[in-house]
């Protein structure tokens, strides 16, 4: 009996329809008589196969097979009339049916494409080849996050030691009274990145003690405007970037400290600074999103955005010290989402670092990119008000974005570090290191101020 194949299994089929009990057992045979163009001594060689798939009774003989091939044969050749003829079809892959119509033009098939031997070993090389390249690229992000890890574990622990700077802020120490709220930005503060003033053009100069002055002076002005202005509730928003980082091999080499040491200096200010504010006024609201600046890797990511960066140490220790120490301390901070949403009163305040809104020119300015781009993320969390820093520069629209028609101000804050070479070199910008300082009655904002902290050089 020859031997099984199911090479030919497409073209031998199931019996399974009503056309195969009219044509009995020779429908099986006239499938592969097509298929090798009539040739009967080709056709009697798949008896077994016939017989495995059902169209041959088990016990017929090899001689009664031969003349089944023979009748079909002769059955599927013979016209029925002088009239529209049917001839056999040249394609293997037509069926005759009592449907079918003869083709004017009939295309052979085309040969089935096969691998040579030598083909097959080099696609094997190949594959093998890149297989090796694939594990040991995975091997290397393997080692990376587990080294990633055990630093991150590190500065967490030597986070949760970090004292409280004692930095005695210039203030009349006594609570604000009023009803109203002061909403206090922080942004792109960049701790640990160096700036010299040749590359400015003298215009800028930036170090670490350059920012913890800038920050005490932030922290004087809000609170003057907020005593002037009746606020008794304070909302603090960091708004990323806070660290310098070491996304660019050039911040790596040219920051005066280590990220986890820029993490550790800066807990131990922020802390400082925020709980002697946790005396003057009723509540300290602080909300936190992270900054691009403060990730851990280079490439910027969308899953664990806010877990992998820097900045979830520092606002996890902020959360941790504070509330332990002060009962009127809130820190809102979400591990998921790359924007916050908090109440500011009766208002709803978006906040996002601003690196998501992108797709313009320059010609164009921050604030249109942002507009163009911040429409749906308004009208999903329902926002009165969006602010956001990333930009380096102070800027401020409004847009038409929420289902009742009513308008949401868009704010870009300043940022702390000032033009720097990145600014000068590549995007020709000078904006002044500046802060903004918010006033409202939870409804409305009634004034928005403007910190210059350019004067702080030194």
């Amino acid at each position: 009996m020859p031997r099984k194949s199911n090479k030919l299994a497409h073209v031998i089929g199931k019996p399974s329809n009503t056309e195969s009990k009219k044509f009995g057992q020779n429908l099986g045979i006239a499938n592969l008589l097509m298929h090798f163009n009539f040739d009967e001594a080709r056709v009697a060689a798949y008896q077994h196969e016939l017989t495995e798939a059902g169209w041959l009774p088990p016990n017929l003989t090899e001689a009664k097979f031969k003349e089944n091939i023979e009748q079909t044969h002769k059955y599927i050749t013979t016209p029925v009339s002088e009239e529209g003829t049917v001839k056999p079809p040249k394609n293997p892959r037509e069926r005759l049916s009592p449907t079918d119509e003869p083709e004017e033009t009939v295309f052979e098939e085309d040969p089935m494409f096969e691998y040579t031997d030598d083909e097959r070993i080099g696609a094997e090389t190949r594959y093998k080849r890149e297989m090796k390249k694939t594990e040991r690229a995975l091997r290397l992000i393997r080692e990376e996050a587990f080294i990633g890890k055990q630093k991150v574990n590190r500065m967490a622990e030597a986070a949760a030691a970090v004292k409280p700077a004692e930095i005695k802020l210039n203030l009349i120490d006594a609570k604000v009274k009023g009803t109203n709220y002061c909403v206090m930005p922080i942004s792109d503060v960049h701790f640990g990145e160096v700036v010299q003033p040749d590359a400015t053009y003298c215009y800028n100069k930036y170090n670490p003690e350059i920012a913890q002055k800038r920050l005490v002076k932030l922290f004087e002005e809000t609170y003057r405007h907020a005593k002037a202005e009746g606020c008794d509730k304070l909302h603090m928003l960091l708004l990323g970037d806070l660290i310098s980082g070491e996304i660019h091999d050039e911040l790596r080499e040219t920051n005066a400290f280590t990220a986890p040491k820029c993490v550790s200096v800066l807990n131990s200010i922020l802390i400082g600074l925020i709980l002697q504010y946790a005396k003057l006024f009723k509540s300290v609201t602080i909300s936190c999103v992270v900054g691009n600046h403060s990730r851990t890797g280079k490439k910027l990511q969308a899953h664990n955005r806010s877990m992998d960066n820097y900045e979830h140490i520092i606002y996890s220790t902020i959360k941790d010290r504070c509330e332990a120490e002060a009962k009127n301390i809130t820190v809102e901070f979400n591990d998921e989402a790359p924007f916050a949403v908090t109440n500011i009163g009766n208002q709803v305040w978006m906040l996002e670092h601003g690196d998501r809104y992108k797709g313009s020119t320059a010609a164009a300015g921050a604030i249109n990119t942002v507009l163009r781009n911040i429409g749906n993320d308004i009208r999903r969390n329902h926002a009165d008000v969006a602010i956001m820093g990333h930009w380096h520069t102070g800027a401020s629209g409004a847009i038409d974005a929420r289902e009742d028609g009513r308008m949401t101000k868009v704010f870009i804050n300043p940022s702390m570090v000032g033009p720097d070479n990145f600014a000068v070199t590549t995007l020709h910008a000078f904006y002044p290191a500046e802060s903004n300082v918010f006033i409202t009655d939870g409804n409305k904002i009634t004034s928005k101020i403007e910190v210059d902290l350019s004067d702080i050089q030194g």
